[in-house]
């Protein structure tokens, strides 16, 4: 747990609001004493914690302290084991904030599901059921999802670069590829070739790019505008990035999580941008940096 200097994504007066009654919540909470610890020495602003003020939390922080002392929300669960480092931890979401979560347009019906973490395929596969769309979930073995995949005539993909890449790649025609029209890929990194073979395998496809973790969900939405050299990403409208000194995100969603997420500092570095995008619909972007 850290002070950073910050620089950040512009929060607007609806964002602030709503930050301002997180704090609150949080700081009253009788649940957990979790981000109390945190903010023990954080001065006050018109009587609430000081955002701008407040520490960072690490992935270390979220590790060392136990899952049950963590939770602010202990009703209606969906507990995810999460890996660092081949080091368990748990994060936990409900039904009502998954459906809040931003994995891109829906303009498909019968979507695949396929993550290599069984956690992810589940907690996506409940976001799509949340949106009325009934999905597919992959099996362990890619034979058999791709055997099934072709009886129930899939239209879309939905999971992380390697999943989606392996079941692209094999080219085993037990589904029709040319049936699919959106891929929509969730992840953490982005390899900038990576857009390019993908249009190869599915010239006609839609391709959504979500940058995401699994502790905090998504994190921003790859601009449609952007340069692949330059991968540009605009934050969800339930989340505020910041960056640290050092260049690293630091993600805050607006959303009372099981385990909320603030002033969260990842591993992945972005670069803010200083202009409005070139896609005209949000100033609020950034960029993932090597």
């Amino acid at each position: 747990m850290r002070n950073k200097v910050l620089s950040s994504t512009s929060t607007n007066k609806e964002k602030r609001a709503r930050l301002r009654q997180l704090i609150q919540t949080i700081s009253n909470s009788r649940e957990s004493n979790f981000y109390k610890n945190i903010w023990k020495n954080t001065p006050l602003k018109n009587g609430v914690i000081d955002f701008e003020n407040t520490s960072t939390i690490e992935i270390g922080d979220i590790i060392k302290y136990k899952f049950n002392k963590r939770l602010y929300v202990k009703n209606g669960l969906f507990v995810k084991i999460i890996y660092h480092n081949n080091i368990p931890f748990l994060i936990a979401r409900t039904k009502r904030d998954i459906s809040k979560d931003n994995y891109g347009e829906i303009n498909y019906e019968r979507p695949l599901v396929f993550f290599e973490s069984s956690h992810e395929s589940i907690e996506k596969a409940l976001w799509l059921y949340n949106k009325n769309i009934l999905p597919l979930m992959a099996e362990d073995n890619i034979d058999l999802t791709e055997i099934i995949a072709g009886r129930y005539e899939i239209d879309s993909i939905i999971g992380d670069v390697k999943s989606i890449t392996n079941i692209i790649s094999r080219k085993t025609g037990r589904f029709d590829i040319k049936k699919i029209k959106n891929v929509t890929i969730i992840d953490s990194f982005f390899d900038k070739n990576f857009i390019s073979i993908l249009k190869n395998y599915l010239p006609s496809g839609k391709i959504q790019i979500i940058l995401s973790l699994p502790e905090t969900g998504p994190l921003g939405l790859l601009c449609k505008k952007t340069d692949k050299e330059n991968l540009t990403f605009h934050p969800p409208k339930n989340t505020i990035i910041e960056t640290s000194k050092n260049g690293y995100l630091i993600a805050t969603r607006l959303i009372l999580l099981p385990t909320p997420i603030i002033k969260y500092e990842t591993e992945i570095k972005i670069r803010m941008a200083k202009k409005f995008c070139s896609c005209k619909k949000s100033n609020l972007n950034f960029s993932i940096q090597k």
